[in-house]
């Protein structure tokens, strides 16, 4: 027994003696492979670069997985090179696949990936049963201006880079086209959209202050500062100008425009939606639905007034036209007459409208006779209202006074026409 220990210590001796020159172990335990290693930083330390002299993790058959160093970037690869790993600088910068398609192999950010086929290069899945408002992939930016997501493509032939679309962190989109799918096949229940002039009537546009823009102004120094932070600056198809800077600096002060969303939630809630925290937000690609069926039932309402008007005239001519008063009386107009001097008829405000509506107008003192008239489509008589007053007056025409319809109303004065409008009751 004796006799077996003395044996395999001075194997160890010998082998220790052979390899004294690639491993060593030091006082305080740290373990040394390779001759360069006068610096200890670990408890296990190789000096020597390439895959061969790292590390590697085999059962016997299948492809290796390495993990070593060449100069001053490290590797974690299943092959000799990170074209199906990856590899990391000095700088903590890392890339996959270590291999851009226009046979670079410039860095252009903290991590770049060059897939060796096309293939898909990053996915992220969520938790495929929950659905409660979490990010599935979260960019945080102090700055509101900051790109958080962009799209660039190169140039082979000028080897230029540009920016095709990029999303702002303070929400802002931009990009040089924009296609929303809107396949047949994709809807059902397909239904031509209702009363559209009506809701569109009932929407209010506005300006407004977004708590989301950034009022700081920037310097041509930001500029050239963001335009080395893209990376590859020298090939970056951007130029700071003074003028540039101006034109940003000035647009920051432009309000936006736009619709209140709880607002349009009242009249047309198919493009309204409320997200998690409570906000809501309005598709306006979907309005846009809308706004097609109101302008055609407002072009068939114009053609059908066209007509209507055309049909009122050659009643009217510039011949004598007897108007049923409430004792018949006639009243000779010259409806093609040319215009009185200054007086003016306005346009009844609202139109439509649903509950009253007013009519300015204004006769000059010298006007010894006015009339407003109001007649239906068919050229009828409907209201005569005497007793006009000079100057700047208006007229109040409550609902209960017309059934529901297109009317138009006329000023004469001194039997002259001063002028011809239409106007709308509806339910």
């Amino acid at each position: 027994m004796k006799a077996y220990k003395l044996l395999t210590i001075a194997i160890l001796l010998s082998i220790s003696l052979v390899a004294t020159a690639q491993f060593k172990v030091d006082s305080n335990g740290r373990a040394n492979f390779g001759s360069a290693t006068t610096t200890n930083y670990s408890k296990l330390n190789i000096g020597v670069d390439g895959y061969r002299n790292g590390i590697a993790f085999s059962n016997g058959s299948g492809t290796p997985f390495y993990i070593f160093r060449s100069g001053d970037n490290a590797y974690l690869s299943r092959n000799t090179n990170s074209q199906k790993g990856l590899f990391m600088n000095n700088m903590g910068q890392i890339v996959i696949g270590r291999q851009a398609y226009d046979g670079s192999t410039g860095i252009q950010g903290r991590v770049t990936i060059y897939p060796s086929t096309l293939q898909t290069s990053l996915a992220v899945f969520g938790h495929w049963d929950i659905s409660n408002g979490g990010d599935i992939l979260k960019v945080l930016s102090y700055n509101p201006l900051a790109a958080s997501y962009a799209g660039w493509y190169i140039d082979k032939t000028t080897k230029e880079w540009h920016k095709t679309f990029f999303v702002l962190t303070n929400g802002e989109v931009y990009s040089n086209f924009h296609l929303i799918t809107s396949d047949k096949s994709t809807k059902s229940n397909i239904e031509t959209i209702t009363s559209p002039l009506e809701k569109v009537m009932q929407l209010r546009g506005v300006t407004f202050n977004s708590q989301f823009t950034d009022n700081q102004e920037i310097k041509i120094q930001d500029m050239e500062e963001y335009r080395k932070k893209e990376g590859q600056s020298e090939i970056i198809n951007f130029k700071s100008t003074s003028e540039l800077v101006q034109q940003i600096n000035l647009e920051k002060k432009r309000k936006h425009m736009g619709v209140v969303a709880q607002e349009v939630e009242k009249v047309v809630p198919e493009v309204v939606r409320t997200s998690y925290d409570g906000k809501k937000a309005v598709s306006y690609v979907e309005l846009v639905g809308l706004l097609i069926e109101a302008m055609k039932e407002q072009q068939v309402q114009i053609e059908d007034q066209q007509q209507q008007i055309e049909n009122l005239q050659r009643l009217v001519s510039p011949n004598v036209m007897t108007k049923k008063t409430g004792q018949d009386e006639a009243i000779s107009s010259d409806i093609s007459g040319v215009v009185i001097s200054n007086n003016k008829l306005y346009q009844n405000i609202p139109n439509p409208f649903s509950i009253n509506t007013e009519i300015r107008y204004f006769l000059e003192d010298n006007v010894k006779n006015a009339n407003l008239y109001v007649y239906d489509m068919q050229g009828k008589q409907i209201k005569n209202i005497t007793n006009l007053f000079r100057g700047e007056n208006s007229i109040t025409i409550n609902s209960y006074e017309l059934t529901p319809g297109m009317y138009i109303y006329s000023l004469i004065a001194d039997g002259r026409e001063i002028d011809t409008k239409r106007m709308i009751l509806t339910d």
